[in-house]
């Protein structure tokens, strides 16, 4: 999951660019239940910097581990976007302190520090 973060977006494969390939890859991986798996797939979606993967981002936000959680907020706030703010302002209410705080953080620097209270 993390070497995908870093494929660029040239050449094609059955039709899809290995960009492309590459996110679909790390969208699965986040879907699935080995959390370890899914936290690196969550940063490297933050890394690849791709609108297209806010949707899986926030669909992790429910996922059961915390840290997993915890990435996608962060990636979450690389991606910017009104469905990205709108999955972090949830998180913002977490069980959890730390996803809380990455939520926080991520808010934080989509809009400049200039976020209204949750």
């Amino acid at each position: 999951a993390m070497a995908l973060g870093y494929v660029g977006d040239g050449g094609t494969s059955g039709g899809r660019s290995s960009g492309e390939n590459a996110s679909a890859a790390l969208r699965a991986a986040l879907a699935g239940d080995v959390a370890l798996v899914a936290m690196e797939a969550a940063a490297a979606l933050g890394r690849r910097g791709r609108t297209s993967d806010v949707a899986a981002l926030c669909a992790a936000l429910g996922h059961a581990d915390a840290n997993v959680r915890a990435n996608a907020c962060t990636a979450l706030g690389n991606l910017g976007g009104s469905a990205a703010q709108a999955g972090l302002r949830a998180a913002a209410a977490d069980d959890d302190a730390y996803v809380r705080a990455a939520a926080t953080d991520a808010l934080h620097r989509l809009t400049g520090g200039t976020m209204t209270p949750l």
